[in-house]
């Protein structure tokens, strides 16, 4: 098997080379990991053109908003360790916070359309906000 040589590259965390730790597909399924917690998997590409703290990308394949601009909460609580572990590329990571968010956006005719997104996790290595279809 070759050698992938890409920034980012964890070994150890490898799919190609330990399928076994692949997570698995299927529409809101959980996973169980070593301490018995829940684990959630989200996928996002990491982008930076044309992106600002308050612009979002929809993911079809999370199952949890995530949001990475802690300043744009319009409350939040604080994790007391009751927040599932979420499965990321880079990884396993703990949300710091969960809270809720509100936004307006152009709707049906460029009308405006008020959101309020409930129950976001604060990541803070995700670079962009995600919104899933949840």
């Amino acid at each position: 098997m070759a050698t992938i040589k890409r920034d980012g590259y964890n070994e150890p965390k490898c799919w190609v080379k330990y399928p076994e730790l692949r997570p698995s597909r299927g529409k809101n399924q959980k996973k169980k990991d070593e301490d018995d917690n829940p684990v959630l998997s989200v996928m996002a590409l990491s982008t930076r053109s044309g992106l600002n703290r308050h612009s979002w990308c929809f993911d079809n394949g999370i199952a949890k908003h995530i949001i990475y601009i802690h300043a744009n909460f319009e409350s939040y609580t604080l994790n007391n360790g009751s927040l599932q572990t979420v499965l990321t590329a880079n990884g396993p990571a703990t949300p710091l916070d969960s809270g809720t968010v509100r936004m307006e956006i152009k709707g049906y005719n460029s009308k405006p359309l008020k959101l309020e997104l409930k129950d976001i996790l604060y990541l803070l290595f995700i670079l962009v906000n995600l919104f899933s279809r949840q």
